[in-house]
């Protein structure tokens, strides 16, 4: 597995190396790899150039030490990771990385690491440690592609010493200890599982840090021969304690016990030197207890031995007979499905006919009932009387038509007969 790597900073650190046998070492050196982290993304910027690309809100210092959400934890470390890849590191990939809610994690892990592998020559972590989006494994590839972006962007910090001037003489502040700031336990909580409890005071921090060092700069520089009297009025220096006071006073709860370690590392270590003095006295019987255990765990070896051979002929019969019971089953399945298909067909066939046999019975007892031939009979007369009536018609109309003929036949003979009527009167006449 990848050890997390720590690098220089000027921030207090959080983690005494000298103290790696601690039982609290693995545990608070993620939360001073994490803060690392958070002052590494803010030197690229990344609340400018990442937060407002990926709609994500600036992260917590402790965001990837703990478990809160492992969806969202593992879709930020998945966007910020293709964000330093692409934009920081400029490293180029054979496959392209685009991190969304609907791809394969797997695919997205497998690219990370690949890029992690062309900065780090050896990468051995588990892809399973990536996909929770927390811990040591997550923190330590984003520290790997911060470094080499930061290195690519020719990024450098040297550690700023501050210098107090007071009325009596200098004092240098640097690298004060933990236990002279803290004052009160009763009064400091650290809630872990709150990711925005401490937000702005990281950012306070860092321009307070920049302010710092402008304001030594120019303090080397017109730095006076003689002592300066101070002119701050006291009332004007309260308000403003009060003011910065809430900022700078880190709220932790005294139920939370991941934070309360400092409290109880004393007795850790008084524990653990209890447990060694104990051992001493016990290993003698441990070692025999283990001996006994390994010899009777021999025994039950052999018995194991002894009764298998007693057995195998039991075993084997009964390893034929599971063959021949799975054979017998699929030739069961083979058959059944047989019969399911013939049976199928038989209900189709068994439709056809219901449907034949309907149609049987309709003209059946269309072809018993009279009723149609009655109706045929029925028209048949009336078609009889309708041409008797026809015939009437068309012998009263060939009469009249043969009356209107022999009249005009009569009237032509009569005009043509005039004539000679006339003649013969006037030759009676003479």
């Amino acid at each position: 597995m990848a050890e997390v790597d720590h690098i220089d900073s000027s921030s207090p650190s959080l983690v005494n190396h000298d103290d790696s046998k601690s039982p609290g070492y693995h545990f608070i050196s993620n939360f001073q790899s994490m803060h690392d982290l958070i002052e590494k993304l803010i030197l690229l910027k990344y609340d400018k150039e990442f937060c407002p690309v990926y709609k994500c809100q600036p992260l917590h210092r402790y965001y990837f030490t703990i478990q809160t959400n492992p969806g969202e934890q593992f879709y930020v470390f998945s966007c910020l990771s293709v964000w330093l890849i692409k934009e920081k590191c400029q490293l180029k990939m054979t496959s392209e990385l685009n991190p969304q809610d609907y791809e394969d994690p797997n695919v997205t892990i497998h690219g990370i690491l690949d890029a992690v592998r062309l900065i780090v020559d050896k990468v051995s972590i588990a892809p399973n440690k990536i996909k929770q989006g927390y811990g040591s494994e997550v923190i330590w590839i984003l520290n790997t592609l911060t470094d080499n972006a930061l290195s690519k962007n020719q990024f450098s910090r040297s550690p700023i010493v501050v210098k107090v001037l007071t009325s009596d003489k200098d004092y240098e502040l640097d690298n004060i200890e933990e236990d002279k700031i803290i004052e009160d336990e009763d009064d400091i909580e650290i809630n872990f599982n709150d990711q925005f409890t401490l937000l702005d005071d990281e950012y306070g921090d860092f321009d307070n840090e920049m302010v710092t060092d402008k304001l030594y700069t120019q303090s080397l520089v017109n730095r006076p021969q003689a002592i300066l009297a101070s002119n701050v009025d006291s009332a004007e220096w309260k308000i403003e304690v009060e003011r910065v006071l809430p900022q700078l006073k880190v709220i932790l709860r005294s139920s939370d016990h991941k934070a309360d370690w400092r409290a109880h590392i004393e007795e850790m270590y008084r524990h653990r030197n209890e447990v060694e003095k104990h051992f001493e006295t016990t290993s003698t019987s441990l070692k025999k207890l283990s001996d006994e255990i390994n010899k009777e765990m021999t025994q039950i070896g052999a018995r194991e031995k002894y009764l298998q051979l007693q057995l195998e002929t039991l075993t084997s019969e009964y390893n034929s007979l599971e063959a021949h019971l799975k054979q017998a089953t699929e030739s069961y399945k083979m058959v059944s499905g047989g019969v399911t298909e013939k049976s199928r067909k038989l209900a189709s066939i068994s439709e056809e006919l219901d449907s034949v046999k309907e149609e049987m019975e309709k003209r059946g007892t269309a072809m018993t009932d009279g009723t149609p031939l009655i109706s045929i009979r029925k028209a048949l007369t009336t078609i009889k009387q309708e041409i008797v009536s026809l015939d009437i018609r068309i012998g009263v109309a060939m009469h009249t038509l043969l009356r209107i003929k022999v009249a005009d036949c009569t009237k032509d003979a009569l005009e043509k007969q005039q004539p000679f009527k006339n003649n013969r009167m006037d030759e009676l006449i003479f």
